[in-house]
């Protein structure tokens, strides 16, 4: 005699209720990330996806909390800002060393500047590409704010007196690409952004080119340098036949660099 015959009309309600009136099937899906988690299905089950990237499935009135890793690889996570850290200032002295005026030429006529970025053996990006960085990204939509550039100023260069200096503050960071995941940002941002990071300690130079003279075809090509010992030239021109690149070189990190200019550039 078996148990089911004891049991009789009472047996089928017993395997039913021990099976709680229902089925459960196991599965497993795979995040944008690239992890796993787990989930139920079935008549009572419910999931949502949680901020932290775990999966929350509500089942017969309990909850149960599975927990997935984010992959962030080496960027530090496709799906999460990656903050600018920028070098410390680099403020550069040129100090004209000659007996005469000395002319020196703007690297930026937009920012009045006469020094570009520093230069380097390796290969260092010195600016952003892009109008938004790793992280801004999210708060901005990668969109570009219509604000105008700069007002440009045409000038045939900075007029140095002698014995005098003019000091420009540089900096030292470069620009890091970092792989962006569509899915978080949408496409519109492409499959990268850039987030400044520190120079390594190296050898660096900074270049400026210098002439004895400026020329301009329709005023006078000169300035009144005043008490600071310089002055800018208002007005399109360029300097003399005797231009020539002047460098200096140093090693980072450093937080200050004399650039003395001679008299024969």
């Amino acid at each position: 005699m078996n148990l089911r015959s004891l049991l009789g009309p009472w047996s089928l309600a017993l395997v039913l209720s021990a099976c709680g009136g229902g089925r459960a099937t196991d599965g497993e899906g795979e995040s944008s990330a690239g992890t796993q988690s787990e989930s139920a299905e079935g008549a009572d089950a419910e999931s949502s996806v949680s901020a932290s990237g775990g999966v929350t499935s509500a089942m017969s009135g309990s909850e149960v909390t599975v927990t997935t890793a984010v992959d962030e690889g080496e960027s530090g996570g496709v799906c999460d800002p990656i903050p600018n850290e920028f070098g410390p200032p680099l403020e550069v002295t040129l100090t004209n060393a000659s007996t005469s005026a000395l002319y020196i030429e703007l690297a930026d006529e937009c920012n009045q500047r006469v020094l570009g970025g520093l230069e380097s053996d390796a290969m260092y990006a010195s600016r952003n590409p892009d109008c938004w960085s790793c992280e801004t990204m999210f708060e901005t939509g990668c969109l570009c704010p219509p604000e105008p550039g700069p007002p440009c100023f045409s000038s045939a260069g900075l007029k140095l007196a002698p014995g005098a200096s003019y000091t420009e503050t540089l900096s030292t960071s470069h620009w890091l690409a970092h792989p962006v995941d569509p899915a978080c940002v949408g496409e519109q941002c492409g499959e990268q952004c850039h987030a400044a990071a520190p120079l390594p300690p190296d050898a660096y130079r900074i270049s400026a080119t210098v002439s004895t003279d400026a020329s301009c075809e329709f005023f006078d090509c000169d300035c009144i340098t005043g008490a600071q010992g310089w002055c800018f030239i208002e007005g399109p021109g360029a300097l003399g036949p005797d231009a020539a690149v002047q460098s200096v070189e140093f090693m980072l990190p450093s937080s200050d660099v004399e650039f003395i200019l001679g008299t024969n550039p």
